[in-house]
């Protein structure tokens, strides 16, 4: 089972997350439509040099969101939408070297349910 999830929305958050090597940042609900995946990005990129591609932004179920996160160059992208659009998106996320986490809720999302590549 993954780390439990720690949300962040800025980089007091996200240092808050390194500080606790046994939780996994994840962008808070919200946070990516709100602050856009560039700006969620520059925040993880400063705050976790060299582990910017462990950290996951939620993009609910909106398809548009993700394919702007995936454009933005994140390597770890959520996604709850319809499981026929996930492996769409998976396909895309793959191509890019990306992966793409389908589930329910990022919190309630085993890693075994996660049929994806960091």
């Amino acid at each position: 089972m993954m780390a439990a999830p720690l949300l962040f929305a800025d980089a007091e958050g996200l240092r808050a997350a390194e500080e606790n090597g046994a939780l996994q940042p994840v962008t808070a609900p919200g946070a990516a439509l709100r602050y856009g995946p560039l700006y969620l990005k520059a925040v993880v990129d400063k705050a976790l040099p060299g582990k910017a591609g462990e950290a996951v932004i939620d993009c609910g179920e909106d398809v548009a969101l993700v394919l702007r996160a995936l454009a933005a160059g994140w390597r770890r992208v959520f996604y709850s939408g319809s499981p026929e659009m996930a492996l769409k998106l998976e396909s895309l996320a793959e191509k890019r070297g990306a992966g793409l986490i389908h589930g329910r809720g990022i919190e309630e999302t085993d890693r075994s349910e996660r049929g994806t590549k960091p």
